[in-house]
């Protein structure tokens, strides 16, 4: 979201590179299509944080608990809405085609999709949906939301 709210202002555009490519990588080696971030559950735990490498572990999904929680990892729809919106590479586009036909509702958008469950994570959250619309503003706009806003900051 720096990148689409700032323009890469608060973190070096470098290290989203890496992520999107760590994630890229997962793909390619597993088939799973990877949008890591933290969201809301339609279930228990009900917050979960999808990571890339943590405590020793990579793609470890933890929350508060401390427990990791494989079976809940799922695949974002703001993330991989945002990653198209700033990359718009083969790999970005494949993930914004499967958010677009198979995570749609009726009032926007599910956070995302269990890899394990098999199954649409149903929760429906103004955080998710947000920040699809920010990026989607991104995409029209072409710029920086602060950019095209014209806010300064004091």
């Amino acid at each position: 979201m720096d990148g689409i709210e700032t323009g890469f202002q608060a973190l070096p555009k470098l290290y989203a590179d890496r992520i999107l490519a760590a994630q890229e990588a997962r793909y390619e080696a597993t088939t799973k299509l990877t949008a890591v971030s933290a969201d809301s559950l339609d279930r228990k735990p009900s917050f979960i944080q999808n990571t890339l490498f943590v405590n020793g572990q990579p793609w470890l999904n933890t929350n508060n608990d401390k427990n990791n929680h494989r079976d809940l990892r799922f695949l974002s729809a703001s993330a991989a809405i945002g990653w198209d919106a700033i990359y718009g590479t083969k790999y970005t586009q494949q993930l914004s085609k499967y958010v677009n036909v198979d995570l749609p509702s009726s009032h926007g958008f599910y956070n995302g999709f269990y890899e394990v469950l098999n199954q649409p994570n149903k929760s429906l959250t103004a955080k998710n949906n947000g920040m699809i619309l920010e990026s989607l503003l991104y995409m029209q706009v072409g710029q920086p939301l602060l950019v095209w806003s014209g806010y300064k900051f004091d």
